[in-house]
């Protein structure tokens, strides 16, 4: 069956719709759940870009419940503090509050929560302090690793010490179950070739550790 964009559009629409209604109507029970848990607190994150209109988002930090957005014409204080006394007849005052240094945000909350106890997002903090000391020289080390193919030459080099492991056999299956049980080797010789395997799909498999924080906590990988 294929379904044409204004079909698209539509469900899409009508998804949104019906998810913001359950969500309204699970407001009591979202908040009995916070009453429960010893209160709630509460994390502000306006997204946008560039001039375009913010998106204010309300979210648990301890349960990771998002409990309100709205659409905002800009972080000024005024369209903010309405989001905020919505949240506080929904929800109750929060036990703390969490978000980044946007002067909007700030008088905001101190408005509309005056006596809860207010934080500075550290991981804002940190990506843009990070940005700003850290991005220069970390390109610059990107560019000095990419002009010597390094990551062409590991995965040469984990293919290669592989395959030296695997003709050893008996031999190679024997050391890795001494490296599981955390004994001393019985054959040493094999050592430096399991120990440059191992550091070589480290270093190829960092790219994939991390958690979509974007950098510096996830650091793009050199080519």
């Amino acid at each position: 069956m294929r379904l044409s964009s204004s079909e698209i559009d539509y469900l899409g629409r009508k998804f949104i719709t019906l998810l913001a209604l359950a969500h309204q109507r699970a407001k009591p029970r979202i908040r009995q759940a916070m009453e429960i848990a010893g209160g709630y607190v509460l994390h502000l994150d306006p997204m946008h870009e560039g001039d375009a209109p913010a998106l204010m988002s309300g979210m648990d930090s301890l349960s990771e419940i998002v409990l309100a957005n709205v659409k905002l014409p800009s972080e000024h204080a005024d369209h903010i503090v309405p989001f905020l006394q919505e949240l506080k007849t929904d929800y109750g005052t929060p036990a703390a509050c969490v978000h980044d240094m946007g002067g909007g945000i700030l008088k905001a909350v101190a408005q509309v929560f005056p006596d809860t106890r207010d934080f500075i997002c550290h991981f804002r903090f940190l990506r843009d302090i990070g940005k700003d000391l850290i991005e220069p020289a970390y390109a610059k080390l990107r560019s000095r690793l990419r002009s010597h193919a390094t990551r062409s030459r590991l995965h040469a080099l984990a293919r290669e010490t592989r395959q030296c492991l695997v003709e050893l056999g008996s031999r190679c299956a024997m050391l890795a179950k001494t490296i599981n049980g955390a004994g001393p080797a019985e054959d040493a010789a094999l050592m430096p070739a399991a120990t440059i395997t191992s550091l070589t799909l480290w270093a190829l498999h960092g790219k994939h550790s991390g958690d979509g924080y974007g950098f510096p906590f996830d650091r793009p990988p050199a080519p």
